[in-house]
């Protein structure tokens, strides 16, 4: 190809991939017309991939279609929606964090939901606890890694369970964090925390690590809807940053 040019070459086709689950799919150019590239730093890229869900899921418990909350946002966001999605959890505690971005297929036809199988808010908690100001790949964020991170994930609904952000240190103490493009642009639209327990740490001053919900870059969020949640401890509920 010309020097400055650009060719579309197709990988594969038709890919079998699991129903549940995700590959992460890897490219690299190790020649260039016929010749070996002088610069070798910008030859590979990667992508995380899957199939697309639709219908209702369930997570822990008992012969699950995924075995944690984790592994669920990884299908979102490698796989996308191509209908509405329920995800069931079973009863118990889940000790580890969330992390949900920019959904393929992710539209108001294609609604997304995270709820408690039977419907106690009291039976599930999804809890996290962290001690570093490392943020979760993909995101801009300011601090560490609350129990929840949302990034430009929109249509999705939280209902009839527990979040735990068990500590404050470096921003660890953050229930839910939502992510749009900075500057203002749309982050998580249509967004919905229904009958959510929200339990924090004890705190008696205001810190960005102690806060229930924590909006970053500026992102706009629109019809964001907070029903019938009961917040426990932490500095302040909510707090948006520019």
């Amino acid at each position: 190809i010309a020097v400055g040019a650009s060719v579309s070459v197709p990988l594969f086709t038709d890919y079998p991939f699991p129903a549940v689950g995700s590959a992460n799919v890897s490219v690299t150019v190790s020649t260039v017309n016929n010749t070996t590239d002088g610069f070798a730093g910008n030859n590979s890229a990667s992508r995380l991939l899957g199939a697309g869900l639709s219908g209702t899921y369930t997570i822990g418990g008992a012969s699950p279609n995924f075995t944690t909350w984790a592994q669920a946002g990884s299908q979102l966001t490698a796989g996308g929606t191509v209908g509405a999605v329920t995800f069931n959890v079973r009863p118990g505690t889940y000790t580890e964090n969330l992390y949900i971005a920019n959904i393929p297929g992710n539209t108001l036809a294609r609604p997304i939901i995270f709820q408690s199988e039977n419907g106690n808010k009291n039976s599930v908690t999804l809890q996290f606890s962290n001690t570093t100001a490392a943020a979760i790949a993909g995101t801009t964020s300011i601090g560490g890694t609350p129990t929840i991170r949302l990034n430009n994930a929109d249509f999705i609904t939280f209902r009839n369970f527990t979040v735990a952000a068990l500590n404050t240190a470096a921003s660890s103490g953050v229930g839910v964090e939502l992510i749009g493009a900075s500057g203002g642009a749309s982050g998580c639209d249509n967004t919905t925390f229904d009958n959510i327990v929200f339990n924090g740490v004890a705190s008696t001053s205001f810190t960005l690590g102690d806060v229930f919900f924590l909006s970053v870059n500026n992102g706009y969020h629109p019809n964001l809807a907070i029903t019938n949640c009961t917040f426990n401890q932490a500095s302040i509920p909510f707090y948006h940053t520019f």
